[in-house]
């Protein structure tokens, strides 16, 4: 179970298209206004801030100057912490860029006595129209605090939030950074390399752009936690958290490296009922995502989220690829609180290959007796191309239901290519959804399952994909590969198959915010208005 109440916690410590991306940055000193170097003749002073005297300091350079500044960095390791108190506006945002040759590596790792608790490396805290571009951000709790064993630590490389005054954060983007070696050095203590979003009623998180970033290296797992009792109680969290009232926003473009965290989550319902929405995750790459075996978790997991998009990404060998949830919470007394449902969220155009767990989950888990989770509300799942080829006989999608809560609203799962070894469908309760013009592809006679009993394909189709090509063995002829693997070798073959404009027409209606785009196939390319092709590619 993943918690994100302690983000809260962390407020209290105020003060192939990436590479290119960073290439442009590091390649504008033309446009800089001020200057940040380690050199000797550098130092944090009025007057100083020139490319001839530059400042020391990103904190000093960020907290003296006005909107439309442009700070440039030059490569260095700047062992500090940075935590604006001045903001751009709409029209002049103050950005702050890495330029030359180089890393430009912003470590908060604590070095010096005068930390009681662990500061994130980029603290934003009620300000706004701000850019942070090029550089690679670490952080290592206080695993360099001298003269002392190290203690109870929550890292993390940058959180957006409100400030204690209530004023809210927008207009915020962090693009073609490296977050690498987020974590803590106690196994009980958990890092998170971005967060963003509000526990605050009345002020929210806004307008975030996460853009073209690098996340590898990290540890967001605490594997030896305990509870109060003495218990195991792990938490596991993910390279982006979006938590609470977080609205339109979008994390896209971004790779996703690290086999013992997850992806990107979002983490509603946490006391107070505020829940993340109009969002997008769009054009990722998550490799290995939540893949650990004991602690792993999901490439997108939306525990609380409505009105999401989640679309075009590649999900190479994640623990689950998407999975949409309303997680249960408890008050200060220890009990339970009703959840309002996740939900409207639309899955398409995604591919995901050799998933660990399922490709799809949802619906509301029974946690026996403890607190249950709620129900999911509406979830569209379209025109994805799903290849499992391993030995695994879990399902590619699963929906739960405990005794009070499930999946509800109106669900749809079309157009999808789904090639398994295992079962297409684990349902484990009948559930109000729509299932057709799929090309489903497995070798099991009985590929389905309801209620716990497996159903054929022909006791399947008196109810569900009536109009979905089905095949025993697997047409790899239908993909521009052999063998597909890598991203490209999804791409549709050019011969006539079962897939090829078999699809129909899917349109929701719902609204995902200030960053939704207008419909494309996986690699960008227009979608046919009528008959379209089964998958994420549209021939």
């Amino acid at each position: 179970m993943k918690r994100f109440a302690w983000i809260l916690a962390l407020s209290g410590c105020a003060l192939d298209e990436e590479i290119g991306e960073v290439e442009a940055a590091a390649a504008a000193p033309t446009a800089c206004t001020h200057y940040v170097a380690k050199e000797k003749q550098s130092a944090d002073l009025p007057g100083y801030g020139t490319s001839g005297f530059p400042w020391r300091t990103i904190n000093y350079a960020v907290n003296h100057v006005g909107p439309g500044a442009r700070i440039c960095v030059k490569p260095a390791l700047y062992n500090e912490r940075v935590e604006p108190t001045i903001s751009g506006t709409a029209a002049a945002p103050i950005t702050v860029v890495r330029y030359g040759t180089g890393e430009a590596i912003i470590d908060g790792t604590i070095t010096a006595v005068g930390f009681g608790a662990c500061p994130p490396t980029i603290g934003i805290y009620g300000r706004s129209h701000l850019r942070f571009s090029g550089f690679t951000i670490t952080n290592r709790g206080n695993a360099g605090y001298p003269g002392a064993d190290p203690q109870p630590c929550q890292t993390s490389g940058m959180l957006i939030l409100p400030s204690n005054a209530g004023e809210s954060s927008e207009d915020i983007i962090v693009s073609s950074n490296v977050f690498r070696g987020i974590r803590t050095p106690l196994p009980s203590q958990i890092g998170l390399p971005i967060g963003f979003g509000s526990y605050q009623p009345g002020a929210s998180v806004h307008h975030v752009q996460i853009d073209g970033n690098t996340f590898t290296d990290n540890d967001t797992i605490a594997e030896a936690r305990r509870d109060a009792a003495g218990n195991p109680a792990p938490i596991w969290v993910s390279a982006v958290g979006v938590v609470g009232d977080a609205h339109d926003w979008v994390v896209r473009r971004n790779v996703f490296d690290d086999a013992d965290t997850g992806g990107v989550e979002l983490a509603g319902n946490q006391g107070n009922n505020l829940q993340p929405a109009y969002g997008v995750v769009s054009d990722n790459v998550f490799t290995q995502s939540g893949n650990d075996a004991t602690f792993g978790g999901a490439g997108v997991y939306n525990q609380g989220g409505h009105h999401i998009l989640v679309e075009r990404n590649f999900f190479d060998r994640a623990g689950i690829a998407v999975s949409v949830h309303s997680e249960p919470t408890r008050d200060a007394n220890n009990n339970c609180i009703p959840v309002l449902p996740a939900g409207h969220t639309l899955v398409r155009d995604n591919i995901m290959v050799n998933t660990r767990w399922q490709d799809f989950r949802t619906g509301a888990n029974d946690n026996g007796t403890a607190c249950n989770y709620g129900s999911v509300d509406s979830v569209y799942v379209t025109n994805n191309t799903i290849y499992r080829s391993t030995t695994t006989t879990g399902p590619s999608i699963l929906i739960v239901k405990n005794p009070s809560a499930g999946l509800v609203g109106v669900n749809r799962f079309l157009n999808n290519i789904i090639m398994t070894t295992g079962l297409v469908f684990d349902i484990q309760t009948p559930a109000p959804m729509k299932s057709d013009f799929n090309y489903l592809a497995t070798p099991l006679a009985d590929p389905f399952r309801v209620n716990g009993v497996r159903l054929s394909w022909t006791t399947w189709r008196f109810a569900q994909d009536a109009h979905s090509p089905g095949d025993t063995y697997w047409r790899t002829d239908i993909f521009a590969a052999a063998w597909p693997w890598a991203r490209a070798h999804f791409r549709l073959s050019s011969a006539i198959t079962p897939v090829r404009e078999a699809g129909i027409a899917v349109a929701p209606g719902w609204y995902f915010g200030a960053y939704a785009p207008a419909e494309l196939d996986h690699f960008g390319e227009a979608r046919t208005s009528g008959a379209r092709d089964i998958g994420a590619d549209e021939f």
